[in-house]
């Protein structure tokens, strides 16, 4: 049972999973009548249950899912590793701190710990106890993500399509303080790769360093500063026509805020990673992908023109 598959990462592995296995009996959770009806025209076979995460609906469904009932498999947020940075209400700045999903394993646990009142279900799965009838349990923590989604309802991330909004809204670039926070990123495609992986382990029954306690999984192909995202947009918006310059201003954190919800987070902390966890179980995964700048470039060169195309939706 999937629940998300009207969002952006949650329809992508709904169609990675539907085009890669249809023999698998998949459920999705849907809060949304209409979207579960796009979804059932979308995907005719897939069985979409309408409901909240308390529902009994959603009992019921777990009840007949093996993935579900013996697997949980969250997708997270790499905003985790900007909490500390949150906190102190510091934003625009650099850091040298990159976290690895297995050597720094203890002090990513600890950062779940300490916000758990955000990482609610994080720390839930965190605090299982480990007995036998317990499920087996990954959380992924997806950066900056790039690429155009394949599900129904949503095909576009966050970050760099509101930043790609805002400049063509307001004809100008934008960085939040000096520019200089940093965020790994990757292109959706590894993300699904790795979820992927994951389901089918847990189809197969598989055991091994991949649950639990070894379950915390970062992906990225390489990290760019928020001061040349803003930049960059800035330049294919002035190269496309759509702006008279590429001049990127400087704004505060509550600014960035105003001009788009969570701004001064999204655009203006760190968040590195080093996906060590997915390179070590699965050597050659994300290596595909480390022409970074090109597809950041042509990602984002789409964006502008959809944007326009459709009066800054971008």
């Amino acid at each position: 049972m999937r629940t998300g598959a009207s969002g952006y990462l949650g329809g992508d592995i709904l169609a990675a999973l539907h085009a890669k296995h249809p023999e698998y009996k998949i459920a999705v959770l849907v809060r949304d009548a209409d979207k579960g009806a796009k979804i059932s025209q979308a995907y005719p076979k897939v069985h979409v249950v309408q409901g909240e995460l308390d529902s009994v609906a959603v009992e019921e469904e777990a009840q007949k899912a093996d993935v579900v009932v013996s697997y949980w498999i969250q997708v997270s947020g790499a905003t985790l590793l900007s909490a500390p940075e949150i906190e102190k209400g510091i934003f625009g700045e650099p850091t040298d701190k990159v976290y690895n999903d297995i050597d720094d394993e203890q002090e990513i646990k600890a950062l779940i710990h300490k916000y758990s009142a955000k990482r609610v279900i994080d720390y839930f799965i965190l605090n299982l106890p480990q007995a036998p009838q317990s499920p087996k349990t990954a959380v992924i923590y997806p950066p900056v993500i790039h690429g155009c989604g394949r599900g129904p309802i949503k095909q576009r991330s966050v970050q760099i399509p509101e930043l790609s909004r805002i400049t063509l809204q307001n004809k100008t670039g934008y960085r939040v303080g000096r520019g200089l926070s940093t965020w790994s990123n990757v292109h959706v495609s590894d993300v699904i790769q790795i979820f992927m992986i994951l389901v089918e382990k847990a189809v197969a029954g598989k055991e091994g360093l991949f649950w639990n306690e070894d379950g915390i999984y970062f992906v990225e192909n390489g990290a760019i500063n928020f001061g040349d995202i803003g930049r960059l947009v800035a330049e294919e918006a002035a190269k496309l026509g759509l702006l008279s310059s590429a001049s990127v201003k400087e704004i505060s954190y509550s600014e960035a805020d105003a001009l788009s919800g969570h701004g001064g987070v999204l655009w203006g902390t760190n968040a590195r990673e080093g996906a060590q966890r997915a390179l070590r179980c699965w050597v050659g995964l994300l290596q595909g992908s480390r022409c970074k700048m090109k597809s950041l470039k042509r990602f984002v060169r789409r964006r502008l023109v959809w944007g326009f195309c459709q009066r800054f939706d971008c």
